[in-house]
């Protein structure tokens, strides 16, 4: 029962081999062709002929089955055939010695290849070394075929690479795409959804403090802030927080875009209006952005201003605050400070999806970014290099 299996499990891994190779197939039934057509036209061989030949076609019908084995084979076979001091009459083995010296330069790496190649370009030309005849066109010939045929593998096997790696990229292009796409739409999400939410929430409890607002109103408003409470919440632990740990490995992609300045400008003035309207003072000044601002840094520290004012309007509590953006010749630095709520600074929410994002984004292009909650004031430093790319 044990043999019976073994054999059964033989065959079938014979079989998924030669499913696998099915395409040397072809190859082998054409100089099985040729083989026989030589046969029908000579009809009489040299009993070593008949050797060889036997051999000759079973290295060919296996072949499918084992490309590498049966190919090196052949090429041993035509070596001896070459070597022997006897005359063998019976079919020609040049179709089989080229197509398994082609297989060899597909399959594997140099080294046997150019052993067998070498093999046989020497035993073509046995005649001049044992002989000491001198070399024919034929001999020439026959060794430069020799060498075509290994080239020939070895082309297909760099043209069959690039493709693969060629399809790799394309893979790996479209993989990054779909990773840029979800880190686009996570910002969006925490710097312009979530950061509205925390302006309405902020402006309701603004609104709720006010004393010529009517009590049943105030109940009213209490209730809107809660609901719209709930929905931040559950857009931060369901969507954002997890969405954030998934792209936590993902190296940030260079930004890339038009009308950087337009866009910073009109983040800038969006945060400030709403800091005001919260009961802030402050403006946010932009230094050096005609001399030495790019796009792609325009848009990183507009999302920068998103985030920052959105943990201004979160922490913070009403007053003066400081926001200044500084472009320079081998940096841009970001400094933000404000005063805050807590009793205890460090008790502030450093560590949120949104920093986190901006952290990744600054560390990947070798920046630095710093935080510091000292006698209720709250004081972030970020330096971002020019020309940095992510590493």
């Amino acid at each position: 029962m044990a043999f019976g299996a073994t054999v059964q499990k033989t065959m079938q891994q014979l079989l998924r081999n030669y499913r696998s190779h099915i395409r040397y197939a072809a190859g082998s039934g054409i100089c099985l062709t040729f083989m026989t057509m030589e046969i029908l036209a000579w009809k009489s061989f040299t009993a070593i002929g008949v050797a060889f030949t036997v051999i000759y076609a079973l290295l060919l019908a296996v072949l499918p089955l084992l490309p590498e084995t049966a190919s090196v084979g052949l090429s041993v076979l035509s070596v001896v055939k070459s070597l022997l001091p006897v005359l063998v009459v019976g079919p020609s083995d040049f179709w089989g010695t080229w197509y398994a010296l082609g297989v060899l330069g597909l399959r594997r790496k140099p080294l046997i290849p150019v052993i067998c190649v070498a093999a046989n370009v020497m035993a073509s030309f046995s005649g001049v070394v044992f002989g000491g005849e001198a070399p024919t066109v034929g001999d020439v010939g026959l060794a430069c075929s020799y060498v075509l045929s290994g080239l020939a593998g070895f082309a297909i096997q760099k043209q069959t690479s690039a493709m693969r790696a060629q399809k790799e990229r394309e893979l790996s292009e479209q993989r990054l795409r779909f990773q840029t796409e979800r880190l686009e739409n996570l910002h969006v999400l925490h710097d312009r959804i979530a950061g509205e939410l925390t302006h309405v929430i902020q402006r309701s409890r603004l609104w709720r403090s006010d004393p010529d607002v009517d009590p049943a109103a105030k109940q009213e408003i209490q209730d809107l802030e809660g609901m719209v409470s709930e929905v931040l919440h559950q857009l931060r632990e369901q969507v954002i927080e997890p969405a954030r740990r998934t792209l936590e490995s993902i190296p940030v992609p260079e930004i890339q875009g038009s009308d950087g300045e337009r866009i910073l400008h009109q983040r800038t003035c969006a945060a400030e209006r709403k800091l005001a309207a919260l009961g802030f003072t402050g403006r946010i000044e932009i230094i050096g952005i005609d001399e030495f601002a790019d796009t792609g840094q325009c848009l990183e520290v507009a999302r920068m201003i998103d985030e920052l004012s959105n943990n201004i309007a979160k922490y913070g509590r009403p007053g003066e605050y400081l926001f200044r953006i500084t472009f320079d010749t081998d940096a841009v630095s970001v400094l933000s400070s404000n005063l805050t709520l807590q009793d205890k600074p460090s008790d502030l929410g450093t560590s949120g999806p949104g920093l986190h994002l901006i952290e990744s984004a600054v560390k990947e292009r070798g920046g630095s970014m710093d935080c510091n909650a000292d006698e209720h004031e709250w004081t972030m430093a970020i330096r971002l290099p020019r020309d940095a790319r992510p590493q």
